[in-house]
């Protein structure tokens, strides 16, 4: 028998306990001598009178009992979530991040995390932030510049508020002019260019907003005051300029909240609307005599390179209300315009990876790509590789280039219309490395949609579904 006193021994791990488990499963030292402590109760207990003793005794116990049953479920358990277990970070085989925000607080060169993942996984493809967030900082940032002083969005904003809780006045205004009973929508900063449905709205219902608030008389209230004075031709321009302006940034946001693989669109994407947008405000023969898009948002900049007031791209409905604001407003006006575009496109060329030769190189994805007369090996699927050192090691690399000549000298049936379904149909036995290739740079994420959309639906489940769990 133990003597009173007794200390603790690393050889009682090794010994079962009275039901057969061994005691290393849910026992160690604590850290108070004279003390075990038992994982599974999350408890102390005192071994000073008995040593091993008393830890078979402990197990004995019934809330022990209970507990350890529940952790040998957990051998079940793991089975449904072995991915938790079966994917190792070096198995990873790129890196993202939501905005620049969380770059420069998380990712910061010297000592952020980024560098610390460079260091410890050197073949991760960085493919940079979230452009769905890019873009959308970018809009928000540009819309300021459109109207510094706030106005434009403040009518957004009063008018949601004046007729959030109003039904009989939103009736009222919209059926005196015969117009679609549309509730006005709250411009929400956080969500992606929700600001444009909010214009839109807007624009469908000013008629019937002018109308309402010409005709009251001795207004009180301090919002409905604001938005009397702000429904100007001036605040109509600018709201018609954003109406046409939006949809060319709002076409890359749905493309890319799409669930299925778009990585391979993603570089060509955003260098069309960053040229988009150039050619809305930059002369056409500045254009054509500049060799990049940087060095040509570079030349954006000088007013000598842009268009005239009368060829900025401002829309039609919009040139018919600037030409009926005073020769003073309308200046400013195009002035603004200028400003808008000429912030967007500085946002955008500062955070979007449109440098990202990796990004770029991964078009290969498309099977129409790569089974076409434009391809090129070493600019795309070689790149790629060499950067994917974990999924292709450098002596496969000759055999790679031999799998792509085969598929396109072969007369592949494959569906080419679906990167996804391409990759997951090729053969892996005739094509091992190139498969492997594939349907690893279709795990690339084009963005975050998916992981917030994945977030949204389990912060559902855990607060507004619990209760119809059944």
């Amino acid at each position: 028998p133990s003597q009173r006193g007794t200390k603790w021994d690393n050889d009682w791990l090794q010994e079962k306990d009275n039901s057969g488990v061994l005691i290393s499963k849910w026992c160690q030292q604590d850290r108070i001598e004279g003390k075990a402590y038992c994982r599974a109760c999350s408890r102390s207990f005192s071994i000073m009178q008995h040593g091993i003793s008393a830890i078979r005794q402990h197990a004995d116990g019934q809330n022990h009992k209970i507990q350890i049953s529940a952790i040998g479920q957990q051998k079940t358990m793991t089975s449904f979530f072995s991915v938790m277990n079966d994917d190792p970070a070096k198995q990873a085989v790129s890196s993202t991040t939501i905005s620049e925000q969380a770059m420069a607080a998380n990712l910061r060169q010297n000592n952020g995390l980024l560098a610390k993942l460079k260091e410890e996984l050197p073949h991760l493809i960085d493919v940079g932030g979230c452009s769905l967030h890019h873009v959308h900082n970018a809009v928000q940032y540009a819309v300021k510049a459109l109207d510094t002083s706030g106005e434009t969005e403040g009518l957004l904003d009063d008018v949601y508020n004046n007729f959030r809780f109003k039904s009989r006045r939103k009736a009222f205004h919209q059926t005196a002019l015969n117009l679609t009973e549309h509730a006005f929508i709250r411009r929400v900063e956080t969500r992606w260019l929700q600001v444009l449905i909010v214009v839109r709205r807007i624009l469908e219902q000013w008629p019937a907003l002018q109308q309402f608030f010409s005709n009251q008389q001795n207004i009180q209230n301090d919002r409905a005051r604001r938005i009397r004075e702000a429904l100007t031709d001036k605040a109509l321009a600018r709201l018609q300029f954003l109406e046409q302006a939006l949809p060319r940034c709002e076409k890359i946001e749905k493309l890319f909240q799409n669930e299925s693989t778009q990585v391979h669109l993603l570089s060509s994407s955003l260098d069309d609307l960053c040229g988009c947008i150039l050619t809305c405000f930059v002369r056409e023969d500045v254009v054509n005599e500049t060799n990049s898009l940087s060095d040509l948002a570079d030349r954006a900049k000088e007013r000598s390179n842009q268009l005239n007031n009368a060829s900025l791209v401002i829309g039609g409905k919009t040139r018919e209300t600037v030409d009926r604001l005073s020769p003073i407003d309308r200046i400013g006006f195009y002035k603004s315009v200028r400003d808008f575009y000429c912030e967007l496109v500085q946002r955008l060329f500062s955070y979007l990876p449109l440098q990202n030769k990796i990004l770029r190189a991964l078009r290969f994805v498309d099977p129409n790509y790569l089974l076409g007369e434009d391809f090129n090996f070493d600019r795309t699927v070689l790149r790629v590789a060499k950067t994917m050192s974990t999924v292709i090691a450098v002596d496969e690399l000759d055999e790679l280039r031999l799998e792509v000549t085969r598929l396109r000298v072969s007369n592949s049936e494959l569906e080419k219309s679906n990167p996804e379904k391409f990759w997951s149909c090729l053969p892996t036995a005739t094509y091992p490395l190139l498969s492997k290739l594939g349907r690893s740079a279709c795990c690339i994420p084009h963005g975050n949609a998916d992981s917030e959309r994945f977030l949204k639906w389990l912060a559902n489940d855990l607060t507004k579904q619990r209760n119809k769990l059944s």
